[in-house]
């Protein structure tokens, strides 16, 4: 199925009107995840959670050329009930505030 990409960049202007009215704290930003969904499946809600904690699986090789290749299987991450993750492949968009400082 195709990413329909004109319906994301609704959702993404929907998220970030509601992100500029609220600011986030100083030395954090928002990270948003936007889920795949059919198109005959309605409008996602905006859903603020915690940051999943669990790794993405990752595997790494060197290609022919001198580059590097990285897989990751983002279907098959564990996840925590309610996270961003298990939200996001719930079929909402997900916002989490993630702190630096």
């Amino acid at each position: 199925m195709e990413f329909d990409w004109p319906r994301a960049g609704q959702w993404a202007a929907r998220v970030l009107a509601e992100l500029l009215a609220r600011p986030p704290a100083p030395g954090s930003f928002y990270n948003v995840n936007l889920p795949h969904l059919r198109p005959d499946e309605s409008d996602p809600e905006v859903v603020f959670c915690p940051l999943d904690p669990n790794p993405l699986p990752l595997s790494y090789r060197h290609e022919g050329d001198g580059g590097m290749h990285y897989d990751g299987d983002y279907h098959t991450r564990a996840r925590t009930n309610g996270a961003d993750i298990d939200v996001c492949f719930g079929g909402r968009i997900a916002v989490t505030t993630v702190k630096l400082l």
